[in-house]
């Protein structure tokens, strides 16, 4: 089961193309619901989660706090982390590792990302050639939300 970011984002979509492209690469059913990335629309989305997809195993968040939302939904409902739900967000906010059990989650190289974005920037105001596209090497931090062999 994977949260999608909005579709309005190219990076939601990228991830979105990602997950679904894995689901197809091991014969798995695409589960998906969109979600904006605030804490509050993942509390509605992990309860529209539950109602809809009532056998979810593991759910891959749009980003951290919405991550963060869904454990806390997962709790109420009387579910053990990683035991009975596995959960994986995106960002590595410093949340992640704070929380009880540990988040895992998808590190972004924020700061390269930042110094491309200004360099793109300054390129474009120079009238230098500006690189449409760039993508950026992510890392899973295995923490305490899932079981990895």
């Amino acid at each position: 089961m994977e949260h999608s970011g909005p579709q309005k984002y190219s990076s939601a979509r990228d991830r979105y193309r990602g997950y679904v492209d894995t689901c197809k690469q091991y014969g798995r059913e695409v589960q998906n619901l969109e979600c904006e990335y605030s804490f509050e629309q993942g509390l509605l989305a992990a309860e529209e989660i539950l109602e809809k997809y009532p056998a979810v195993d593991g759910i891959i968040s749009c980003n951290d706090m919405v991550a963060i939302s869904v454990f806390k939904v997962l709790r109420r409902h009387g579910y053990q982390i990683p035991e009975d739900v596995q959960i994986i967000g995106f960002d590595n906010v410093a949340l992640a590792h704070l929380m009880t059990p540990e988040l895992t989650t998808i590190r972004q190289p924020i700061a390269d990302m930042g110094k491309t974005a200004v360099q793109c920037i300054i390129n474009y105001a120079t009238g230098a050639d500006v690189t449409r596209e760039n993508k950026f090497p992510v890392t899973l931090i295995k923490r305490e939300t899932t079981v990895m062999k």
